[in-house]
């Protein structure tokens, strides 16, 4: 496991080169020194994952983590938290690390069985759960108390998550998510985002619709 710092803003601690500012103006109260984009690799998938962190504010001591994931597109379109949202501006006095993949579109973020043509190999459950924690542990010195939160087809994720993992999170926060996928409307949802949005095969995920996964 490797962690690559490829874009800060003024971070003594992570000693890396500044690159252009790719994301939405800076709210007026949040602090461009405590956002860093971070690059983990995945073993289980065989590349390395971009992420954003938002440090806390008070860094004297060990703090939480909040899992924070972007909807269907992952981070790789405009509709993300710190695009859409006053997340930076929340944070602004938390003392809190928030950490937010910047890739995973319409991958439900869980371990896919089967490589698709179109998205690749998706080992999320594996990254997320028992590659990521540990590397953002020891790098941002946390108290390992984690939590993990998202919206829309990630909020269906978060739950599964969980489950996969139990003891990881502390808390799980679903909005507007699906909790049921082996209900027809749960089935239709990942049809509409896997297949029809993300121009995937559905069923490269979690095996035939009517089958056990």
């Amino acid at each position: 496991m490797r962690i690559r710092t490829y874009r800060r803003r003024v971070t003594a601690a992570l000693a890396i080169s500044l690159v252009p500012l790719l994301f939405a103006p800076w709210p007026a109260n949040a602090d461009p020194a405590r956002t860093v984009t971070i690059s983990v690799h995945s073993d289980a998938m065989g590349r390395d994952i971009p992420l954003e962190v938002i440090l806390p504010a008070d860094t004297s001591a060990p703090r939480p983590t909040l899992y924070l994931l972007n909807g269907a597109g992952g981070g790789e379109d405009s509709a993300t938290w710190e695009g859409r949202t006053d997340v930076l501006d929340f944070f602004a006095d938390k003392n809190v690390n928030v950490v937010t993949p910047l890739e995973g579109a319409f991958s439900y973020y869980t371990d896919w069985q089967k490589d698709d043509p179109v998205l690749g190999r998706n080992k999320w459950q594996t990254f997320l759960t028992r590659e990521l924690p540990p590397v953002i542990d020891a790098q941002f010195g946390t108290n390992r108390v984690n939590s993990i939160a998202a919206i829309s087809m990630t909020a269906t994720s978060v739950l599964n998550l969980a489950i996969s993992a139990p003891g990881l999170y502390r808390s799980v926060g679903a909005y507007s998510g699906c909790a049921e996928t082996s209900t027809q409307p749960g089935q239709d949802y990942v049809r509409l985002v896997v297949g029809a949005r993300g121009g995937a095969d559905p069923t490269n995920m979690w095996g035939p619709f009517d089958g056990p996964g």
